[in-house]
């Protein structure tokens, strides 16, 4: 089978893609995997056609008024949503021809959330299936509410987590709408979806759905509808001839486990006071550390000798010898901790992180989250004393760990798609 797997989001986005394409391409399928230029290493030498699209999401993210204001939205989805809009309206039309002229000839499409809005289009006009995948719980329930707006205070009764869902797909779709709908008529010549989108439709087709993550964080709603799978997480682990850098490995090797600090693709603002946080509260809890940049903008200068500054590094060999894990609750960042068995310290900044936040801490696996508007050492130093000193947690974080590591979300999202694709 010809499949395009296709995200258009961060690091963070692409690289369960990456992970699931290498899988489909492994059970002989012709695999294209479409997004941005900077993650072509992701797939390297993985037997996996890897297609990139133009512009540099990184800059766009890390160095633009429009990304910058994205990550300081903190609790506001409006902020958060506007500079979206802002940061893809240049690029919306070209990113929908080149997916259009990249995925040509494939038989089925495999969109993550941020590229779902193409990858429906293209399939509707191709009339081939398309099997969206999801990060986050987005798909409305009764359980709990939307992961992608600010956590409530209470709790709310079922029928209002359901309103809850609808009201943020609504605030998440109607600034696209005109972009997308634009998109539609250039790229494959389609009329717009109606005015509040195509979703009642995506529902009563039942359309089939992947959540990337464990049921064991977040369980299988009872009311989503028979199309939608809980695969478990989706892990790229670093190639087998891949090589530690030896001072990292010395700096490991030369003491207690270290901690790990590091917020992704998040914007720091004033880097400088954000390090004077993080040693702050690192010398509270007399902890080391190991530090990534990321594309935040944190750097190694003036650092003591007890932290260390790495560049990037595959997850899957560092976190399982860190004590904890200092991160701001991206999908993928909690994922990799989760899987470690190690406790985390969440420093979320904006949307989903929060509800990644929040379930950690309903697992048992990490204490309160510090919003990162609200970081402060002395909040984080005791977070961190939490994290290294509470028997319990330590002990709930490495059994769930361990569980999710006994899980194979990739072979349940291939077997899903293969049934798709077959009929």
């Amino acid at each position: 089978m010809r499949i395009a797997v296709l995200s258009l989001g961060s690091r963070g986005d692409v690289q369960p893609q990456a992970a699931l394409a290498a899988a489909l391409a492994g059970r002989g399928h012709d695999v294209r995997l479409i997004s941005h230029g900077e993650f072509a290493d992701l797939v390297a030498g993985g037997g996996v056609d890897y297609r990139a699209l133009s512009g540099d999401i990184r800059a766009d993210f890390a160095s633009s008024p429009a990304g910058r204001r994205m990550a300081a939205s903190g609790r506001n989805p409006v902020t958060a949503i506007r500079a979206m809009v802002e940061m893809t309206r240049r690029q919306a039309r070209d990113w929908g021809l080149q997916i259009r002229d990249l995925a040509q000839g494939v038989d089925l499409l495999v969109p993550e959330m941020t590229a779902a809005y193409p990858g429906a289009t293209l399939a509707e006009s191709w009339g081939i299936p398309w099997v969206q995948v999801c990060l986050q719980p987005i798909w409305r329930t009764r359980a709990f509410p939307s992961p992608m707006a600010p956590p409530l205070p209470f709790r709310l009764p079922g029928v209002l987590n359901r309103l809850h869902h609808d009201l943020v797909t609504q605030l998440m779709w109607q600034p696209f709408r005109a972009l997308v709908n634009q998109s539609r008529r250039e790229v494959a010549d389609l009329g717009p979806w109606p005015l509040f989108g195509p979703f009642n439709r995506f529902r009563r087709e039942q359309r089939p759905v992947l959540m990337a993550f464990s049921p064991l964080v977040v369980p299988r709603p009872a009311d989503w509808d028979p199309g939608i799978t809980v695969t478990g997480y989706w892990f790229l682990d670093r190639p087998e001839d891949w090589v530690p850098p030896p001072a990292l490995a010395a700096f490991i090797g030369a003491g207690p486990p270290p901690v790990y600090v590091g917020f992704g693709s998040m914007g720091l603002g004033d880097a400088g006071a954000t390090i004077e946080v993080i040693l702050s509260a690192l010398r509270r809890a007399g902890c080391r550390a190991v530090v990534s940049a990321g594309w935040g903008g944190l750097r190694a200068a003036d650092l003591p000798p007890e932290i260390f500054a790495a560049e990037a590094v595959p997850h899957d060999w560092l976190f399982p010898q860190m004590a904890a894990i200092i991160h701001h609750g991206g999908a993928g960042t909690t994922a990799a901790a989760l899987r470690a068995g190690v406790p985390s310290v969440l420093v979320p900044f904006m949307v989903d992180q929060f509800f990644w936040a929040r379930r950690l801490r309903e697992r048992g696996v990490a204490p309160a989250a510090i919003p990162h508007s609200r970081l402060g050492a002395a909040a984080l130093g005791a977070a961190l004393n939490r994290a290294l000193g509470d028997p319990a947690l330590r002990t709930r974080a490495a059994d769930l760990g361990a569980r999710i590591r006994a899980e194979d979300g990739l072979a349940r999202a291939v077997e899903r798609i293969e049934a798709v694709g077959n009929g």
